[in-house]
């Protein structure tokens, strides 16, 4: 199983074979809560003590992406500790339309949504019934 990733994923670059099995597999598409993305991103990105400046220096190119209304708003919210709504903000105008357009490429063969606390046991009988 492999996470479903654009080939380029910040400065590193996916080696076109793999990118190529990936786009060729089966897809299941998996989805969490909002308060579970945003959990599972704070604790990633804000995990190392210079973590906050590293993201303060990504936000600009961020903020431009989504429109020139948001311009120092993100850093505002950063400097305030206020990562629930920089993170909705990040995920509804940025990341989730991006993946929304990517996901529409694929035809899934099942969905599991990430809270079930039998997610695996159901990410198992996927794979079962595809590779049969």
């Amino acid at each position: 199983f492999i996470g479903g990733e654009s080939r380029k994923v910040g400065d590193v670059v996916i080696p076109l074979g793999l990118f190529r099995a990936m786009e060729l597999g089966k897809q299941v598409k998996i989805r969490a809560s909002r308060e579970y993305r945003r959990q599972s991103l704070q604790q990633d990105y804000l995990a190392t003590p210079d973590a906050q400046a590293q993201i303060a220096q990504a936000l600009p190119f961020l903020e431009k992406r989504i429109g020139a209304k948001w311009t120092g708003e993100l850093q505002r919210l950063l400097e305030q500790n206020n990562y629930d709504a920089l993170v909705d903000i990040l995920l509804d105008r940025h990341y989730d339309p991006l993946y929304d357009q990517e996901d529409s490429k694929y035809q899934w063969s099942g969905e599991l949504h990430r809270d079930n606390s039998q997610i695996a046991n159901e990410l198992i009988t996927i794979y079962s019934r595809i590779t049969a």
